[in-house]
């Protein structure tokens, strides 16, 4: 395990440039109701011009903003057009206005890699978080030797000639419109963002895991319906960019991008953590779904406003929380997940995801509070059942099978009262329900044993990887 990065690097607002001044006076300009798109836009390359320092304006084709133009002036209807310049707008400037006032008092730091730190934002700050990234007014951070993803929507614009892009914006423009709508932007609540490290004495092994002799926890398959439909009792699985929030801000439009969009205040993530390394994953808690949708990928689809109905702590902060975990890009070498150095790998990911070490050990929070399928009474301070489904599938080519079992052993070691596991209809996981009863019921197999079997079966797989016959892990599984 390398050595934590421990200098402390402010993150800086625009407020903190030289040329603030100049920002500052555009914005004012901009908090102000528009009269039309092109003097809107017109102000936009302004602020840009004020932002880069140009001796000179910059023409708008020469800034961010032309492909938004395009959208307000050819796709959007006169109603989104109304709003952008009487409400969003000006409340994206505002907030951009506040950055500073809002900023907390000990500042806003980069969160290193290898730090196991917790940040706690007030959420009026994570909206001038984001306000900050649509104006793409986020100074440039080269020089500061910061290795994380980009808050700034420079790139996010570019693409807006695609139809699944409007529609991401659309969920953009929504939560500042809804944000607009509270007294004097008062969001209640705050977000807290948990960086989880694995020490090195903490991290799983190959030896340790077949010697556990820890019982599995109960796995609970879902065969319809999505991870945020799992509620605010669990915590809920980002299948993470190992950039947090991975290619929301320019195409990506899947399961990470697409929860990032619907809740934006996620994106605040991305302006001050760093990449994450293999034995490390970041909890966000306390944010709010502000959009509804369908489809996925290039089907992706606003489908308008949505009321998210999670509850709320004694300190009035939304229960809802996600683990961003990254995985392995397999899908051109996909044989190698099958090596025990990559089994190891996605178990201690997955591990460090799950295993809330903020949250307080209960005895009484286990499986008993499994009732077909519903988890019900759970203690939001408590350590949490997950939801989750085919991580590093898909695009990355992870075995679904493989995947599943790793994180229910994870999830087992890291003392999670349940899994509940979304399939997403995927025909590779359609037995799940069937084999996990089997292992766990059936077999009465403990963590030791299930990890052993799918040694001998990986090892299986890998040697006739090549052959038609290959078998599938949940067949070496129940015929070793």
């Amino acid at each position: 395990m390398a050595d934590a990065k421990n200098a402390s690097v402010a993150v800086l607002l625009p407020q903190d440039l030289p040329n603030w001044s100049a920002m500052e006076s555009v914005l004012r300009e901009l908090a102000c109701p528009q009269s039309d798109i092109p003097q809107a836009l017109s102000l936009m390359a302004e602020l840009f011009t004020a932002f880069t320092s140009r001796p000179s304006p910059v023409p708008l084709k020469k800034t961010p903003f032309l492909r938004l133009k395009w959208f307000m002036e050819n796709v959007a209807d006169e109603e989104e057009q109304a709003s952008f310049l009487t409400v969003t707008l000006p409340t994206i400037a505002r907030l951009g206005l506040d950055a500073k006032r809002l900023r907390p008092p000990e500042g806003l730091h980069y969160v290193r890699q290898l730090n196991p730190e917790k940040v706690t934002l007030d959420r009026k700050f994570v909206a001038s978080l984001v306000a900050v990234g649509f104006l793409c007014l986020f100074p440039d951070r080269e020089s500061l030797d910061i290795d994380g993803p980009s808050a700034t929507f420079d790139h996010f614009f570019h693409f807006l000639q695609e139809p699944f892009q409007q529609h991401k914006l659309r969920c953009i423009l929504n939560y500042f419109r809804r944000v607009s709508t509270s007294e004097d932007f008062q969001l209640p609540g705050s977000l807290t963002f948990h960086r989880v490290v694995l020490r090195p004495d903490q991290e799983l092994t190959i030896e340790s895991l077949v010697e556990c002799r820890k019982s599995l926890c109960p796995l609970v398959v879902k065969t319809e319906g999505l991870l945020e439909d799992a509620g605010c009792g669990v915590l809920q699985t980002d299948f993470a960019n190992e950039y947090l929030g991975g290619g929301v801000l320019q195409t990506g439009r899947v399961q990470e991008e697409i929860r990032f969009t619907v809740c934006p205040e996620l994106l605040a993530s991305m302006a001050f953590q760093e990449v994450l390394a293999p034995q490390e994953a970041c909890v966000i808690q306390g944010f709010e779904q502000f959009s509804q949708y369908s489809g996925y990928a290039d089907t992706f689809t606003y489908e308008g406003d949505c009321t998210d109905p999670s509850g709320r702590d004694s300190a009035g902060n939304l229960l809802n929380s996600i683990v961003a975990i990254d995985a392995v890009p397999y899908a051109f070498g996909s044989g190698v997940q099958y090596k025990q150095e990559h089994i190891l790998r996605d178990v201690n990911k997955a591990y460090v995801g799950f295993l809330q070490p903020y949250a307080q050990r209960s005895p009484s929070h286990g499986s008993e509070t499994l009732g077909h399928g519903a988890l019900k009474n759970l203690d939001p301070e408590a350590v949490r059942p997950v939801a989750t489904g085919n991580w590093g599938c898909g695009a990355f080519g992870g075995d679904a099978q493989l995947k599943s079992m790793l994180q229910w052993v994870a999830a087992s070691m890291a003392g999670c009262p349940a899994v509940l596991y979304y399939t997403f209809r995927q025909s590779d996981v359609a037995d799940l329900d069937a084999v996990a009863t089997w292992i766990r019921e059936d077999q009465g197999w403990d963590v030791g044993k299930l990890v052993s079997a799918l040694l001998k079966g990986c090892e299986q797989v890998w040697e006739e990887r090549a052959s038609e016959d290959c078998p599938a892990i949940f067949e070496t599984l129940k015929n070793p």
